[in-house]
């Protein structure tokens, strides 16, 4: 008996409904975030004649591997991930889904506008750690708000749909689309764009010509405190440029589905090095690891609590600019942390009390207590 051709699918599962179709092909799973190394050994071992990409790159190495290739094809429309020059020298086609996940990636957007129009991660972190801000914080209303796309294909097509269901008025920026959906608006430049939108969302393939697109010129163009959301690839947005902008208040807030990280795989062994955050209430930066394998965690970061304290004076002043170690580790299901606030404290503590035990001991400088005062203290 002949044996079947193989299907090589860089993830864990297909629909019922796919495996079914290719019910005369061996379907063999790489599993969730498979490494160059572990796609080309299972290319050498299977010599699969399709790979349908989730997730994961797909080099000329692993083409290499599989003599059979005749087709790489991508679930959705981002075909950046594959090596398309290696792959027309092979001849092999490549191939995408636009619109398959649309539905999906489109809910998800909405839920990551909602999220930062609504500061739901932020309230959330607040009642958690005991506090009720009803009273006193006030979220966006969107309606009436201005929505800019970048990018109008299938997903951005279904934001829109949305956005004026939320009565917001839509504008799009697609240098490729020849007609407008009734009730959106077009902006012929990125800028026009962006000096009008409340609300940015990103919904355009990652390409040469607009790998970091939003950048610190792009955003210069935008209007105060603008939300930005990206569903799209990360390569699109200069990270850099991005954390200024947030810091500045150009943007209220940004939502990344995906991004751009220095990262480092190793048997394993997951590196995650520069990580930045920025929210109203934190900023943080700091370096980790992961293992896969055993999995684990272990990262730590300096943390500023730039709002959310109670009082006023100097010790909130030196909290406010004073990073706090913190480090997570431990097993993902039982993580660890430990926040060196009680450190930091202390010590400024120590340090308060003998600056004022030294300004007293100069004051009676003549006095044997103030000079026994001096004494002790240029022994600490």
């Amino acid at each position: 008996m002949e044996d079947k051709r193989v299907v090589l699918v860089t993830g864990c599962d297909l629909a019922d409904q796919a495996v079914s179709m290719l019910r005369d092909f061996d379907v063999v799973y790489a599993g969730h975030q498979p490494t160059e190394d572990q796609l080309v050994t299972l290319c050498e071992r299977h010599n699969p004649v399709a790979i349908l990409v989730r997730y994961g790159k797909i080099t000329a190495r692993i083409m290499d591997a599989a003599p059979a290739l005749q087709v790489i094809s991508k679930h959705g429309s981002g075909i950046d991930v594959i090596d398309q020059p290696a792959a027309a020298a092979r001849n092999i086609a490549v191939r995408s889904a636009p619109g398959a996940n649309a539905a999906a990636v489109a809910e998800h957007t909405w839920g990551l506008i909602l999220a930062c129009a609504k500061s739901v991660v932020t309230l959330d972190k607040r009642l958690r750690d005991g506090h009720w801000d009803k009273a006193t914080h006030k979220s966006i209303e969107l309606e009436g708000m201005t929505l800019g796309l970048i990018g109008l294909g299938a997903i951005g097509s279904r934001v829109a749909l949305v956005g004026q269901a939320f009565g917001m008025q839509i504008v799009a920026y697609d240098p490729y689309a020849k007609t407008m959906p009734s009730g959106c608006e077009r902006a012929n430049t990125l800028p026009a764009l962006l000096s009008r939108a409340d609300v940015i969302s990103l919904h355009c393939p990652l390409t040469d010509d607009n790998r970091g697109m939003i950048n610190a010129d792009t955003l210069a163009h935008c209007k105060r405190n603008a939300i930005l959301v990206n569903t799209a690839r990360g390569g699109l947005i200069n990270d850099e440029a991005l954390l200024h902008a947030l810091k500045d208040g150009t943007l209220h807030s940004a939502a990344l589905d995906s991004f751009t990280s220095e990262l480092a795989l190793d048997n394993g062994q997951l590196s995650l090095d520069e990580m930045q955050g920025i929210s109203a209430l934190l900023a943080l930066t700091g370096n980790g690891a992961l293992d896969l394998v055993k999995e684990t965690v272990d990262t730590r970061f300096n943390v500023r609590v730039k709002a959310g304290w109670e009082g006023e004076g100097q010790l909130v002043e030196f909290l406010k600019q004073t990073p706090i170690p913190l480090r997570v580790y431990g097993k993902w299901q039982e993580l660890n942390y430990s926040l060196q606030v009680d450190q930091i404290l202390r010590k400024h503590l120590q340090d308060e009390a003998k600056r004022r035990l030294n300004d007293w001991a100069d004051r009676n400088k003549e006095s044997q207590s103030g000079k026994d005062v001096k004494k002790l203290l240029d022994k600490l």
